[in-house]
């Protein structure tokens, strides 16, 4: 049986490289590319503020073309929403079928992702959603996934939490 050609959404964090492993896991379908959005006046990625040259270096070590959807500061929903629809348009002219997003609970976003990807035929797929994070945070350390955390809401977590490693220390440290 042919498996559906896919990209990924790879926002640069934990949530989007445990959902590629859980594809990966499952094969239904073929990831043949990591889909970002880059803010062009920082050079880093929109989601999550990671320097450009981190992304590169990801798409390198996961041997995955990076197709890098470049958007202004600041950016429009108007802007952004035709910038991914040219992205799509793409994705449908190589033959992808289906778009993986880590997304793990919030229904809003998914809803959307559903809504505009619905016109074009590509399937999204949510290999983590609804997941218990206390156990999935175990799973991903207990797996091997190597993360850091880049920042923290310091009215909820200790400022020195930022830059920790994400194991199994960190996890058995985290408030309730």
């Amino acid at each position: 049986m042919k498996r559906r050609k896919a990209w990924i959404s790879w926002s640069t964090g934990k949530d989007s490289a445990w959902a590629l492993e859980v594809a990966r896991r499952r094969g239904e379908c073929e990831i043949v590319a990591l889909l970002t959005t880059v803010n062009e006046k920082f050079g880093r990625v929109a989601m999550h503020g990671v320097r450009e040259e981190l992304l590169d270096a990801q798409a390198d070590a996961l041997r995955l073309p990076l197709i890098k959807v470049p958007l202004p500061w600041p950016c429009p929903n108007q802007v952004y929403e035709e910038a991914m629809a040219a992205a799509m348009h793409r994705a449908c002219d190589e033959g992808v079928e289906s778009m993986v997003f880590g997304d793990l609970f919030l229904e809003d976003v998914r809803k959307y992702r559903e809504e505009k990807l619905a016109p074009t035929g590509i399937e999204p797929l949510f290999p983590i959603w609804g997941l218990d994070t206390t156990k999935l945070a175990s799973e991903m350390v207990a797996a091997g996934l190597r993360a850091h955390l880049t920042c923290v809401d310091p009215s909820k977590l200790a400022r020195e939490f930022a830059g920790r490693i994400f194991d199994s220390q960190l996890l058995s440290e985290l408030p309730p």
